[in-house]
């Protein structure tokens, strides 16, 4: 049924053009890129990634892809596919949605990231998220703004049983309004294997948004996914810091592991 909603998502939106379809299957996912935008090279995903775990090393996550347009500058707009290590086992699309609006442990890991950067003079808006279970995801949206400019983000998240895999789009606040429709596009082509779905504990209409207890969400996942959250923007000051340093460079990009059909 969820397969379904989302073909008829994209068909709808197919005014939007999207690119080649991506495919992981170490996480049992695929979905497609907007039209233009190519896989970053290898060896810039492994920085990114490392240097977010130089400052964060109790992290739960990991940078795997990233994708932007192709010859754009860097820091303009782009995507970053992240894995957030957390079980959701015996949890419902209820108990995700108390855990993702759960303000205090959300601002406390926001404040965390701030802190990490605080050379640049990091400051997160708020966060907004919105559950849909019959997309089998959730929606987060943040404004940041820091020495090196405002962005803005918004971030498809995408349960399974072992794992989040996120969807981070991120682009320049002042051209961010003209990228949404083709990151809204791209998000909804996203389909997971069967093997790595989010069975939700209670067996009933995917749309019915209930927790199974009245304690919530367990503090594992609670914390999973606040620890996953500090991702959102720490990443994007990577790419920021980069256009920075080097106003003149674009992006590196290669198709070398890109599994892009």
């Amino acid at each position: 049924m969820v397969w379904l909603i989302r073909c008829a998502l994209v068909l709808t939106t197919c005014h939007v053009c999207l690119g080649d379809v991506f495919r992981d299957d170490e996480f049992g996912y695929s979905f497609v890129p907007p039209e233009g935008w190519v896989r970053w090279g290898d060896e810039r995903i492994r920085q990114t990634d490392e240097f977010v775990a130089s400052r964060q090393p109790d992290r739960n996550y990991r940078f795997v892809e990233g994708f932007s347009p192709a010859d754009a500058p860097v820091g303009g707009s782009y995507l970053l596919v992240q894995v957030t290590t957390v079980s959701t086992k015996g949890q419902t699309w209820g108990d995700l949605a108390l855990a993702f609006n759960a303000k205090e442990p959300m601002e406390d890991e926001l404040r965390d990231s701030e802190a990490a950067f605080a050379d640049l003079d990091l400051q997160v808006g708020t966060l907004s998220s919105t559950v849909q279970p019959e997309l089998g995801r959730v929606v987060m949206t943040a404004p940041i703004e820091s020495a090196v400019g405002a962005q803005q983000g918004i971030f498809f998240i995408f349960p399974g049983k072992d794992e989040l895999v996120q969807l981070n789009f991120y682009a320049p606040e002042a051209s961010f309004d003209s990228w949404r429709d083709k990151f809204a596009a791209s998000a909804d082509s996203f389909q997971r294997d069967q093997d790595f779905v989010f069975v939700s504990a209670i067996d009933s209409d995917p749309g019915a948004v209930q927790s199974t207890s009245k304690r919530g969400p367990s503090p594992a996942l609670l914390g999973g996914i606040a620890g996953g959250l500090s991702a959102l923007i720490t990443v994007l000051i990577i790419v920021r810091m980069r256009s920075r340093q080097h106003p003149g460079s674009t992006a590196e990009h290669s198709t070398d592991g890109g599994r892009v059909s």
